[in-house]
């Protein structure tokens, strides 16, 4: 794995890319703890994302992810997945290629479409069309660019 070590590792990607899959590969290949993002803002919240989004919608959720994002720049020697859209809040990827290594996970977009769009677990693309879901990523699209890894 050609990965600088750095005290963290900021996993990017697509919704459904297997940010938390690959996050935890790359922690136990390099000895690090794992923490998913989306994780730390649903015990922030007190509640799963979905419900978050339904009761304060999703200015709220990015504001909870903002912080949560900016917690763990206390993390040492942790691989932390973050969420879909985090790459995207102004600043964010930056921040992260400033404060650990960005490491994006590249997969096929039409796979990840089809899987996405039909799990009700992701109440920001549940539901929604194909083309809808294909101009979102192609909105990520150049934050993730940003990643100073890509793995496929």
């Amino acid at each position: 794995m050609n990965l600088r070590v750095h005290p963290r590792i900021y996993v990017v990607g697509f919704m459904g890319a297997g940010k938390t899959q690959r996050g935890r590969e790359m922690a136990s290949l390099l000895n690090y703890q794992f923490v998913d993002l989306d994780n730390l803002v649903e015990q922030a919240a007190g509640m799963p994302i979905s419900e978050l989004i339904a009761k304060k919608g999703e200015a709220e959720f990015r504001k909870l992810e903002w912080q949560q994002l900016m917690q763990s720049a206390l993390f040492d020697r942790t691989i932390i997945a973050t969420g879909g859209g985090t790459p995207c809040q102004q600043g964010a990827m930056e921040w992260m290629n400033t404060n650990g290594w960005t490491a994006w996970i590249k997969a096929d977009v039409q796979r990840l479409i089809e899987f996405i769009s039909k799990d009700v677990n992701r109440p920001l693309a549940y539901g929604k069309s194909q083309e809808e879901l294909m101009a979102l990523y192609q909105e990520r699209l150049p934050y993730y660019r940003k990643a100073r890894q890509i793995f496929l």
